[in-house]
């Protein structure tokens, strides 16, 4: 049998960061598939970073976590370029910050 990929309900009023995040990016129109790039995206670049809080987060870490891609674990340019757009969004878009 053959598991279907549908997106999860989230409630409005969730506490939790990326069931804020998830909302955000439906909001915006985005397609699901590029909700769950981002969100694996956003996710590892918080575990990289040693964040305990959505407090702490902060673009100072973006460039060591993208070397770390490159140098570390050999992603490849576009690899790079995917995570890079999922940054950008969280920092741009969702903490509307000018970068």
């Amino acid at each position: 049998m053959q598991k279907t990929d549908t997106r999860k309900t989230v409630t409005l009023k969730s506490p939790r960061f990326f069931d804020q995040f998830k909302l955000f990016i439906r909001y915006k129109g985005l397609f699901y598939s590029t909700e769950k790039t981002y969100c694996t995206w956003v996710r590892r670049f918080i575990r990289f970073s040693g964040y305990q809080s959505m407090a702490e987060i902060n673009m100072a870490q973006v460039e060591p976590f993208l070397s770390h891609l490159a140098n570390e674990r050999y992603c490849s340019v576009n690899t790079q370029r995917t995570a890079l757009n999922a940054l950008v969004f969280l920092f741009r878009e969702y903490f509307n910050l000018n970068i």
